[in-house]
């Protein structure tokens, strides 16, 4: 990253020798090292009518993004581009507009066809191994939200320019689109002039309503789709060209999953159709969607429990599994179905306390759970927003059960939010929610289970820092 100075005056970041950088410097803006920022900052504040000690501005504050001053200078900056780079409404301005620095509360959809849903319908009460944008959410440490899948199997990009209505009426920060394959299909007749057009209009409709688009290569073709292949090179080919022109943020989801020997998907990284990603594969698309963002997102982590005293807010009990009276493994306040082993695990940074580890031992369903207090003025009732977040650690082994992290809401409707669904695939995670306590609900807890399946071997998994927060309450909804 390096610093740019607008001719109005505002410093500005970007990545160094990148697009919009290149466009910054074609439109007036300088380059300048860390110890003009200052320099700068300082002109900022001398212009400051009769300023007072609250009103200056430090390189420490800047550097902080939840500051006032960060947020205020950002928001300048975003007038400071749109003015230099084009006004307000252009296709120029949108993408100055899309490449500003984000705050806290950036909330992510994905929209297209079947590679983008998984099994995470609509909500995301359920975020699935199968679709991209859970495992981006998880490996990224849960530094964005993830607030809508309006992804349809089978379906062209004409069909998705009609549903992202109801995409956009999530309000997502960012709107992942990965579509294509459909419309490569010479057996759906769709014109390659008509594809292109639809991409550039979805592109529009999301820059117009204040998100940034991000797109992604079509994949691979299916075995049997050979004339397909050379539709989606075109496309392939068209699509890092005009992404890179006009500033879209571009995901590689074809070279990340190709085989280069067939053109097809890795054997390792498709399901048994041969069309989609398994749970591995889109662990590979997660992962390179997460580095893409990343320069994109805020430096926050999710509000994960740090101590455990009577003081914290954490509604969750001995919720960094500090305590274990009996020294059986199993940390006080957890209860436990009997075809499940435990032990807890000294937790090491970036995690703090001790993992809770389970282990099954049989084909049938094996748990623990963890009960929340009850329902109080004081504690939580229905109709208030609560954020649940925590880490987990999965090895899969050779079994087919899986693992699933939720919070129940007793008596209420939906039943549950499980920010880990049926986790297939090993790996190290952190997850971030938001819900509002459904109306009935009488009691919440906490559970880690491992799915019915074939038992297998090397089937383990670790929870730590469970965290459910009463945002209503701490007047942070």
């Amino acid at each position: 990253m390096a610093w740019y100075l607008s001719p109005s005056g505002w410093p500005q970041w970007a990545d160094d020798g990148g697009l919009f950088a290149q466009r910054l410097t074609a439109n007036g803006w300088q380059l300048i090292d860390a110890s003009q920022v200052q320099a700068a900052i300082d002109a900022y504040n001398a212009a400051t009518p009769a300023p007072v000690p609250a009103d200056f501005v430090t390189v420490d504050e800047l550097d902080d993004p939840t500051s006032p001053a960060s947020l205020a200078l950002r928001a300048a900056s975003v007038l400071a581009v749109a003015e230099d780079l084009g006004d307000p409404g252009t296709d120029l301005g949108a993408i100055a507009k899309s490449f500003v620095p984000v705050t806290r509360g950036v909330r992510v959809a994905i929209h297209g066809e079947s590679h983008a849903v998984g099994t995470s319908t609509n909500s995301p009460r359920a975020l699935s191994p199968t679709e991209p944008l859970s495992w981006a959410h998880w490996l990224s440490g849960a530094r964005f939200q993830y607030v809508w899948n309006g992804g349809v199997g089978t379906t062209s990009t004409a069909q998705h320019l009609t549903t992202l209505g109801t995409v956009l009426a999530a309000d997502p920060d960012v709107v992942v689109y990965l579509a294509g394959t459909y419309d490569m299909n010479p057996t759906n007749g769709v014109p390659f002039t008509t594809y292109q057009a639809n991409v550039k209009e979805l592109v529009s409709r999301v820059r117009a309503a204040g998100a940034l688009p991000v797109l992604g290569t079509v994949l691979p073709a299916a075995p049997n789709g050979t004339g397909a292949k050379g539709n989606t090179d075109a496309a392939n080919a068209w699509l890092r060209t005009w992404c890179a022109n006009v500033g879209v943020p571009l995901l590689e989801t074809f070279t990340n999953l190709v085989d280069p020997a067939t053109g097809l998907i890795q054997a390792a990284l498709r399901d048994a159709s041969g069309v989609h990603a398994n749970a591995a594969g889109n662990k590979v698309l997660g992962q390179a969607l997460a580095d893409l963002l990343a320069p994109r997102l805020p430096l926050w982590t999710p509000p994960m429990a740090g101590y455990q005293t009577s003081e914290s807010k954490n509604l969750v009990p001995n919720a960094l599994f500090l305590t274990d009276g009996d020294a059986n493994g199993k940390a006080d306040s957890t209860s436990w179905t009997a075809n499940a082993t435990a032990s807890l695990v000294a937790a090491t940074a970036p995690a703090l306390g001790n993992w809770q580890r389970m282990v099954s031992t049989d084909d049938a369903q094996a748990f623990f759970a963890m009960n929340l207090p009850a329902t109080g003025t004081s504690t939580w009732q229905p109709g208030d927003r609560i954020a649940f977040c925590g880490r987990f650690l999965h090895e899969q082994g050779t079994s087919t059960k899986t693992l699933s992290i939720q919070l129940n809401f007793t008596g209420g409707t939906p039943n549950s939010v499980r920010p880990v669904a049926a986790l297939s695939a090993g790996g190290t995670g952190v997850f971030y929610v938001e819900e509002t306590i459904p109306a009935g609900t009488t009691a919440m807890s906490v559970n880690v289970i491992h799915n019915a399946g074939t038992l297998g071997t090397g089937l383990a998994s670790q929870v730590g820092q469970l965290t459910v927060l009463d945002l209503t309450k701490l007047g942070a909804a």
